[in-house]
């Protein structure tokens, strides 16, 4: 069985985190990230059980699956409107279907697929995780990156509108 519930919490770890290296003067809540995350990984659930499927539940895959592409295009599309966190959607996205590769990869028909589609996955994420960690690392100066919110109130008017 595939562990949902850590695909949702690292895709939404890794969200923030990408948010937070592309968007660094945003602040930003919610839980987008992770929602994006299933989204991702949503696609390759399908896709790694296709052939499986019953001869009486063809139809409702298929419905399955342009329901999963046209979702993950309609929230990549909306990523982009004012206002809304695109580096933690497409952050999301992109590290559950890596995720769902790591730890999905025993539900492949085939031996031949199941370990290369397993490292892609680890490898993938991983690498992922590795140069954003270090790029916020490198660019980070504590005294200019986190706003100093004890002193400065001038935010909280916006979360009172």
């Amino acid at each position: 069985r595939v562990p949902f519930t850590i695909i949702y919490i690292l895709s939404g770890a890794y969200g923030m985190a990408l948010s937070c290296l592309l968007m660094p003067d945003s602040r930003t809540v919610g839980s987008s990230g992770a929602i994006a995350g299933l989204f991702g990984a949503w696609i390759p659930a399908i896709a790694f059980t296709w052939h499986r499927t019953l001869p009486k539940e063809i139809e409702m895959r298929n419905g399955q699956m342009v329901l999963a592409v046209t979702s993950a295009f309609s929230m990549i599309v909306t990523s982009v409107m004012p206002m809304v966190d695109y580096a933690a959607h497409v952050g999301g996205f992109g590290m559950g279907a890596l995720l769902y590769m790591a730890f999905g990869a025993g539900n492949l028909e085939t031996q031949r697929w199941r370990i290369p589609v397993r490292a892609t996955g680890i490898l993938g994420a991983g690498t992922f995780w590795a140069i954003t960690i270090w790029a916020l690392l490198s660019e980070a100066d504590a005294a200019q990156s986190v706003p100093d919110m004890t002193n400065d109130v001038s935010w909280l008017p916006g979360l009172l509108t």
